[in-house]
């Protein structure tokens, strides 16, 4: 187990801020803005707190033909907390298998040649179970990781319905799997650089599928909400030691 001699201690306690790129099939470009602090105590105990911020610049709904006139935007904010315990192993592995709760909101507009048509509110109470695994490469210099995580996501959108405008609620859970390679260099004796690339693989139930149609421009909500998708992110973060 983690104590206070764990090396660990010299990368894991940080506050830190970076930005990511995020793409999936179909056009779809965001970045991302966010801001986390991890700590690594002396009984072994690992928390991390983030918030973020994603803003997407251009989607066209995963390269569907039928809606190839829209272009889109979303804008999204999430905050969570995941908590762990860490193993020691051999003085240089690191196993934390840990459990998280998360909070997002998502809101996508929906826009035909430039002009908005409608805007679905897409919030989201997130659970998540994984298994952080590190090592280090060079003693409170350089050390990877790779975090693996299965999220179940209850989602509780507010879509417009096309006939009268009135708002219709819609229940669905999205689940994720993630896989995230990272490397973390401490380039000083208090600061610190980690990247990252990030691989997610989403896929939803059908019982509730949430499907309302537009057909003034040729579209449907289940077009944007309860896809199977992957998505691909690279991100960079800038710390500081504690």
């Amino acid at each position: 187990m983690a104590n206070e001699s764990s090396p660990f201690q010299k990368f894991d306690n940080n506050i830190s801020a970076g930005i990511a790129v995020i793409s999936s099939p179909g056009n779809y470009w965001a970045s991302n803005l966010n801001a986390t602090g991890q700590a690594l105590f002396d009984n072994g105990v690992w928390l991390n707190l983030l918030a973020g911020t994603k803003l997407s610049f251009n989607f066209d709904n995963n390269n569907n033909s039928s809606v190839s006139k829209t272009y889109n935007n979303s804008s999204a904010s999430s905050f969570g907390l995941t908590g762990g315990y860490a193993f020691l192993v051999d003085g240089k592995y690191n196993l934390i298998p840990h459990i998280g709760f998360s909070y997002t909101n998502q809101l996508l507009a929906v826009n035909e040649n430039s002009i908005q048509q409608f805007i679905i509110e897409d919030p989201a109470y997130n659970y998540s179970f994984g298994l952080k695994n590190e090592m280090i490469i060079i003693p409170a210099k350089l050390k990877i990781a790779l975090d693996l995580n299965f999220n179940i996501g209850d989602h509780q959108s507010v879509v417009p319905n096309s006939d009268n405008g009135t708002l219709g609620h819609y229940n669905y859970t999205l689940y994720t799997f993630t896989a995230t390679p990272a490397i973390q260099w401490n380039f000083a004796e208090r600061f610190t650089i980690i990247g990252y690339y990030q691989f997610n693989y989403n896929f939803s139930n059908s019982m509730n599928s949430p499907n309302v149609n537009y057909p003034d421009i040729g579209v449907s909500s289940s077009q944007y909400l309860m896809n199977n998708y992957v998505q691909n992110a690279l991100g960079i973060n800038f710390g500081v030691l504690f």
